[in-house]
């Protein structure tokens, strides 16, 4: 069975090139490096490493077993980190998820004036995919999630209604209209951001009789707006998304409607966080004044 300790070696020694260099960077004896990556070897049944004229490189096998090492420890470091902050005390910590649709702008304005009364509470905010924030509720490794999330299970408070919208460069033919249809899709080169909002789009697309042409994926709406502005293609995003400003894109409502509505999720083990209603009633109080709202 591999362990911990031979996977850190070998990642170690792949990323220095040197047993020395690697034993250094852990805190071991160059002999436990060793030793480790020969364990692992064995264990393997394959030969990850070659020590040819003071020089390591990585075998072909060696380059796939690094890639799932580094997976392995940081699933370890992950851990590591819920345990850690489980001991820690839970009225001076809130963790909270936040996917990567949900904008920067909202998100930065909620923190602000929640640490402005409660400085003493250190947050602990995550950016993922929805699907990660949603597992990181449902495992307690946050308290809070915000963002595109399906009601599974948690406690859901409404918090933005928002649809999806059409990112477009300045110039482009549909920008000289106030929405763009689906239908005028067909043909463009859309950049999308894969998953669950994609899969929604396809399905949309499909009701509506338009075969999308995907040419590139990419996992984070600003890099998805850049390359947009770069005229690489069009993009689809929430509108809440979409920054303040953005003097070289214009965003259209996409017709018919898409809704992509943006939530605040309660964990089933918020309860054990004092904070947690806080912040709850802060997010409430906001949307009373109506500062998350849409433009």
């Amino acid at each position: 069975m591999m362990k911990l300790s031979q996977c850190k070696a070998f990642v170690a020694v792949a990323d220095t090139g040197s047993f020395t260099a690697a034993a250094q960077l852990i805190g071991v004896s160059q002999s436990a490096v060793s030793h480790a990556v020969a364990s692992l070897e064995k264990g393997l049944g394959t030969e990850l490493l070659k020590r040819e004229h003071g020089r390591i490189t990585l075998t072909a096998a060696g380059r796939r077993v690094l890639y799932s090492a580094r997976i392995m420890l940081k699933h370890a470091q992950e851990i590591t980190t819920v345990g850690s902050l489980t001991r820690s005390a839970s009225r001076t910590m809130l963790r909270i998820g936040v996917s990567r649709s949900f904008g920067k702008r909202v998100l930065a304005r909620l923190l602000g004036e929640f640490h402005a009364r409660h400085a003493d509470v250190a947050l602990d905010v995550r950016v993922g995919k929805c699907a990660q924030v949603e597992e990181w509720l449902r495992s307690g490794f946050v308290e809070l999630g915000i963002g595109g999330l399906a009601d599974r299970g948690f406690s859901v408070l409404p918090l933005v209604s928002d649809r999806m919208h059409v990112v477009l460069p300045v110039g482009h033919p549909l920008g000289a209209a106030t929405a763009v249809h689906v239908r005028q899709l067909a043909g463009e080169r859309l950049l999308m951001s894969g998953g669950e909002p994609e899969a929604r789009l396809e399905a949309f697309f499909q009701e509506h009789g338009v075969d999308p042409l995907v040419s590139l994926r990419v996992d984070d709406p600003v890099t998805l707006m850049t390359m947009t502005a770069n005229g690489y293609g069009v993009s689809l995003l929430p509108g809440i998304a979409l920054p303040a400003k953005a003097p070289r894109l214009c965003a259209l409502p996409l017709v018919p409607a898409l809704p992509c509505d943006q939530v605040l999720a309660v964990g089933r083990r918020a309860t054990a966080n004092a904070f947690t209603n806080e912040f709850v009633t802060l997010v409430t109080s906001s949307l009373d004044r109506r500062e998350l709202v849409v433009g």
